[in-house]
């Protein structure tokens, strides 16, 4: 069963997937690491006319998948 959860509830939604992301990444941290990173990709994006989009259920079955990975869980 899927579901599309919009406005309040997506935005919790959100933050519940940003918690499981830090806890994800908590103790896979090495000292030099980035904790946080950002690209504007806007002049990318229209020189070569594609604006490429993950869905977040497919983005956070990706990062679980190689933490799991990574942790030989």
């Amino acid at each position: 069963m899927k579901y599309l959860v919009t406005g309040a509830a997506g935005f919790i939604g959100s933050f519940v997937a940003g918690r499981l992301y830090q806890a994800v990444m908590k103790n896979a941290m090495q000292p030099g690491d980035v904790k946080h990173t950002y690209a504007d990709t806007s002049d990318l994006e229209s020189y070569i006319g594609y604006k490429p989009a993950t869905p977040l259920k497919t983005g956070i079955d990706a990062l679980v998948k190689r933490r799991r990975s990574y942790l030989n869980l």
